[in-house]
């Protein structure tokens, strides 16, 4: 008949891992959110004194992804989601969303080709908000949107960019938020070819709470004590 009494230092070892497993790692709450209002974008050609730039748009693209979940679509207006444990990414008609929470990444971008004719300045403005909350001192977020353009010419290759971005200090539990707009412009001249794109990400760091591990390791301590014990008396 087996004794079960030989098998206690195993079994409190093995209750030590399902004290762990079932009680779960508890992550601090983090979170972040980036969006771009994209119902407000706009586009404004303005005369510099010799006339205002047209443009016509192709090459529309979507992109999203969080951790290992990626989606993408060719124009401005097909709802695409990336979504994964801790991370949410998505691009539709209206909004471009990246949100974060507990330590994961999620990004979306969306960009599009302009041809222009005609000579002047191109205002890129779009509203915009961002959020970011820790509730421990060793969490982190943030959050961050960019405008970003090149734009080719007979001379070469221009590079424009316009960044907000939002996060929290070290060692300081906090909630921020901003709602604004961001603007970008630039000068075009007749021919130029503008590549255009506006991104948002999100991005938030837990760590592993101590508790789940110091129960962990106190329950396989008893176990190898208890075994001690048993190896002595045999």
């Amino acid at each position: 008949m087996m004794n079960i009494l030989h098998y206690k230092p195993l079994l409190s070892t093995i209750g030590g891992l399902a004290m762990l497993f079932s009680t779960g790692t508890a992550y601090s709450a983090s979170t972040a959110t980036a969006l771009i209002d994209w119902s407000t974008f706009t586009i404004t050609a303005i005369n510099l004194g010799i006339g205002l730039p047209t443009y016509t748009l192709s090459d529309e693209s979507s992109a999203v992804y969080s951790l290992a979940e990626t989606d993408s679509a060719y124009d401005w207006t097909s709802s695409i989601v990336a979504n994964s444990a801790d991370g949410l990414a998505s691009a539709d008609e209206d909004s471009i969303n990246a949100t974060s929470t507990n330590g994961s990444f999620a990004w979306a971008e969306r960009e599009g080709i302009f041809t222009i004719s005609g000579s002047g300045l191109l205002l890129f403005q779009a509203d915009y908000a961002l959020s970011v909350a820790t509730d421990t001192i060793n969490d982190y977020a943030s959050a961050h949107i960019e405008f970003f353009a090149e734009t080719e010419s007979d001379t070469g290759f221009e590079y424009y960019f316009s960044i907000s971005d939002l996060y929290t200090e070290n060692n300081l539990v906090s909630s921020l938020e901003k709602n604004k707009s961001l603007s970008l412009a630039f000068v075009v001249n007749d021919g130029d070819i503008v590549r255009f794109g506006a991104s948002a990400n999100a991005y938030t760091s837990s760590p592993v709470p101590v508790p789940a591990a110091v129960w962990f390791f106190g329950s396989a301590l008893i176990g190898l004590i208890g075994f001690n014990n048993h190896k002595n008396n045999v």
